[in-house]
């Protein structure tokens, strides 16, 4: 992130902890994971998930309550290793998905991290059942050419969301990165466009707009800051009662 020595010397949050989830696929659900809670501080806090801290910062200096993060993710990574299989059953144009998923066998043989569901079951489902207040998503580039990509990010909520008990929680997410993905200039055009039609398919979940605060030729860009301030005002003005607040981006 910008700043990154200054950032990380002056995180002295000691109510915002964070865990992170080890990089583990697999062809059937996990119950267990290893994982240590790690106080926020200058010694720890340059391993934890960059837009999740800047979001946390945000709302523990806003709410002055505890925040935990729960870092599940694996860069560039695409939907379908993270949806549960209840979630492809759920849309019919994913059927063909569903039918893959449910036709495996615990023998299987992984051949990628990148599989339907292999993420789920190894990262996600340990967690089914802990109480979170809200999910944030930071896409990776993996499904930037992607015709399906809304019904797939639906998948991926609503089936998030059955597995919660049916707890409509918050699904806030950031815009990919300006970015020249591949040949043609009209994909990533496409891909926002995909993305933003998510707030229309699914209830409850936003969309933060970074198309203004990216560094053209990184596919990382470095202000990870305005990114996590950006998530906080949408949980602030959405979830915490901060109706005075300007959440949303054009």
């Amino acid at each position: 992130s910008l700043n990154s020595k200054e950032e990380i010397a002056a995180a002295n949050y000691p109510l915002i902890r964070h865990v992170k989830m080890a990089h583990r696929p697999s062809m059937v659900p996990m119950d267990d994971i290893q994982a240590k809670w790690q106080i926020c501080s200058p010694a720890t806090a340059a391993n934890f998930t960059a837009c999740g801290y800047f979001m946390a910062r945000e709302l523990q200096k806003e709410l002055d309550v505890p925040v935990g993060l729960v870092n599940s993710s694996w860069g560039g990574t695409r939907v379908e290793p993270w949806v549960a299989p209840v979630g492809f059953k759920d849309v019919p144009e994913l059927a063909d998905i569903y039918q893959l998923v449910m036709g495996r066998t615990p023998e299987t043989p992984l051949k990628s991290h990148q599989e339907p569901t292999v993420l789920y079951n190894g990262m996600i489902h340990p967690l089914v059942g802990f109480p979170i207040r809200g999910v944030i998503w930071y896409q990776g580039e993996s499904n930037h050419n992607e015709s399906l990509y809304a019904e797939k990010k639906k998948a991926l909520i609503e089936g998030w969301r059955q597995l919660w008990g049916g707890k409509k929680f918050p699904f806030y997410y950031v815009q990919i990165a300006p970015f020249q993905y591949g040949s043609e200039p009209h994909v990533l055009a496409n891909f926002w466009e995909q993305q933003a039609a998510v707030e229309d398919l699914v209830d409850n979940t936003g969309m933060v707009v970074i198309n203004d605060i990216a560094t053209i030729k990184n596919i990382h860009p470095p202000n990870k800051q305005d990114v996590g301030k950006r998530l906080a005002l949408l949980a602030l003005k959405n979830d915490y009662g901060r109706t005075d607040l300007v959440a949303n981006s054009p």
